[in-house]
């Protein structure tokens, strides 16, 4: 006969073993994503799924003009000034300050977390702008050619006649003309 009783406490001190480990592998896991976020040069925010900021890298805290520590815990629509949680993996352009910024909201790999990635868009609008308004005054300048063409030429037409009805006076004085002022001879 075998006792098994010692082996009894052996599996409830296995099982802690495997949860710590477990445990352990989703903090370095955690820790894995907090540094990937925070070492990108694009701004970045995650948020969870009821648009509170759990993390934003220093990229988002200067792309916002907000602190890193002013920002979590609030929500996104606050920051944002917009709801992007309805976008549902699409995006919004938002005005922050002077900065136009386009924000895309994705799915993050951790379930509930949503990564909120900012654009600034700002010179982009602005030489989007330029190229319209410039647009517009060509199309102007094209107008503008077309009506002094039309113009011109009724003009030049009125222009040549009175000079050759001046050649015609100089030459042979205005007792030439008849009473309908057509040139006689």
């Amino acid at each position: 006969h075998l006792d098994l009783e010692p082996f009894a406490l052996i599996g409830p001190a296995i099982a802690s073993l495997v949860y710590v480990h477990r445990f352990d592998e989703a903090a370095q896991m955690s820790r894995a994503h907090a540094t990937l976020v925070e070492s990108l040069a694009t701004p970045v925010l995650l948020v969870s799924a009821d648009g509170t900021i759990g993390r934003l890298n220093e990229a988002a805290s200067i792309a916002l003009d907000l602190p890193a520590a002013q920002a979590r815990g609030r929500n996104i629509h606050d920051v944002l000034g917009t709801d992007l949680s309805s976008l549902s993996g699409g995006s919004a352009e938002v005005q922050r300050g002077e900065n136009r910024l386009e924000a895309d909201w994705l799915p993050f790999r951790a379930p509930g977390v949503h990564a909120v990635v900012l654009r600034d868009v700002t010179r982009l609008r602005m030489l989007q702008d330029h190229v319209h308004r410039a647009h517009r005054l060509a199309s102007l300048g094209t107008m503008s050619a077309g009506l002094a063409h039309e113009i011109r030429g009724p003009l030049t037409y009125l222009s040549h006649n009175l000079e050759f009805l001046g050649i015609l006076m100089d030459e042979d004085g205005p007792s030439d003309l008849d009473g309908d002022g057509q040139v006689t001879q």
